[in-house]
């Protein structure tokens, strides 16, 4: 089994259109700089997605990942990743 990690920048829900437009743009342009591309290489990090394409990932890997996560008890409490209490 191949697992990825990936790192993304989020707005909250409800964040207007332009300001959500202006952040995505700025990030783009700050991660497709040579400067950071060489860093990404270096660290044999890859692909950089536009916002559509990111909830796109998000929305695929929560499909793949929900079915084993329910069946395995796995929940997530106080941010950290831990495994569901036994049924009593």
């Amino acid at each position: 089994m191949i697992m990825e990690n990936w790192y993304g920048l989020l707005a909250p829900a409800g964040t207007p259109a332009d300001v959500a437009a202006k952040l995505e743009k700025a990030a783009l342009a700050a991660i497709n700089s040579p400067k950071i591309q060489e860093h990404m290489k270096s660290g044999e990090l890859r692909g950089t997605l536009n916002s559509k394409q990111f909830q796109a990932r998000i929305e695929s890997d929560t499909a793949f990942w929900r079915p084993m996560i329910k069946k395995l008890g796995i929940s997530i409490e106080g941010g950290a990743v831990a495994p569901a209490p036994a049924p009593k």
